[in-house]
């Protein structure tokens, strides 16, 4: 009698389209996958003839395995460097280390607009990240060609979404940042970016906004101005007039377009004026040291691929969860004077 053929997992995977790791989910009746996939995936391996008792390949071997795909926006590499391609680099440094292989995918423009998903890997993705915000159609277009595909936003989050969010905190390490400026005495500020942008421009105008509420200011009166085309590519701003005791700016690389504007007028940064940025990216260039809130990138890599390994492993979505970043003081703020002349050492934690 012929020897019966060992059917793979992968093989099922290929068949159906659907990725390896949910394939195994389904087959051993495991939470992660819907029972849509579950009922696909189990009618293709009784048609392929798969035994259940057969040798299955290990948690350690799908973790060799796993491939995942990153998509990025076109936007947002305009700038060089840009912070999520460094976001990127620590990601696939990370995943390296768990076995994982990533692909990148950049999204242009046209495809973001017209919601135009690229036709997915011959050989499944076993999970797919998306690094910072996209427009909600193509998103939706992207959702609906993964299936049950573990899927993981990286610095974008919707309250609507049932999948994995990982963000830096942008409220809270605005509000610290304005609370900084406002404990020295620097209480008319423009905030510099576009609202309306993205969610996390929005957030760190609100956490602007509340530290203003805290001490009784009207948040109305905040002046702010635009740093992106309506496309969302970064512009160098107008500045305005008059000017304001600080400009708090949603992004480092922003801030050092205001400080070069100002310094090409002669005002100097740090004693004339103050400047604050976000992000602590990209490095500082030659001149006096920015004061920032630091988002360390490898932080959220590795927060971010172990949430992938989770969901690898069967693990629900859990949500949005919030990477906290650090106040750093830098020498473009003026601070309050000791009477020893000596710099306040103001701070938030």
């Amino acid at each position: 009698m012929g020897r019966t053929k060992k059917i793979k997992l992968e093989t099922i995977a290929k068949e159906t389209g659907i990725s390896v790791s949910a394939v195994s989910l389904a087959i051993s009746g495991k939470k992660g996958v819907g029972e849509k996939t579950r009922k696909l995936v189990l009618e293709k391996a009784r048609e392929l003839g798969y035994e259940e008792n057969q040798p299955r390949d290990t948690g350690k071997d799908r973790e060799k395995a796993a491939m995942a795909q990153v998509f990025i926006a076109q936007r947002y590499l305009q700038e060089s460097p840009a912070f999520y391609m460094e976001v990127y680099r620590c990601i696939a440094d990370e995943a390296m280390k768990r076995g994982v292989l990533l692909t990148l995918r950049i999204v242009t423009e046209d495809e973001e607009n017209e919601a135009i998903v690229p036709q997915m890997p011959e050989s499944p993705q076993d999970a797919c990240m998306v690094i910072g915000e996209m427009k909600r159609p193509y998103l939706d277009a992207l959702k609906a060609a993964l299936l049950d595909t573990p899927l993981i936003f990286v610095d974008y989050y919707d309250v609507d979404d049932d999948v994995d969010c990982v963000v830096t905190d942008g409220f809270r390490g605005m509000e610290e940042m304005t609370r900084l400026l406002l404990d020295q005495g620097l209480s008319d500020l423009v905030f510099v970016g576009n609202v309306h942008g993205t969610k996390n421009i929005c957030d760190r105008y609100l956490g602007c906004c509340k530290a203003l509420i805290r001490v009784g200011r009207d948040p109305a009166a905040l002046r702010v101005i635009p740093d992106r085309t309506e496309r969302g590519i970064l512009m160098t701003p107008t500045l305005p007039d008059p000017l304001p005791q600080a400009f708090i700016c949603n992004c480092d690389t922003t801030a050092y377009k205001v400080m070069e504007l100002l310094e090409k007028r002669g005002i100097r940064v740090g004693s004339e004026i103050s400047v604050a940025g976000f992000d602590n990216f990209p490095p500082h260039p030659d001149g006096i040291r920015l004061a920032t809130y630091k988002n360390d990138p490898q932080v959220i890599a590795r927060i971010a691929v172990q949430t992938m390994m989770n969901r690898l492993d069967g693990a629900e979505p859990q949500g949005v969860r919030f990477v906290e970043g650090t106040l750093i003081h830098g020498e473009s703020v003026r601070y309050r004077r000791r009477t020893n002349g000596k710099r306040e050492a103001t701070g938030h934690r």
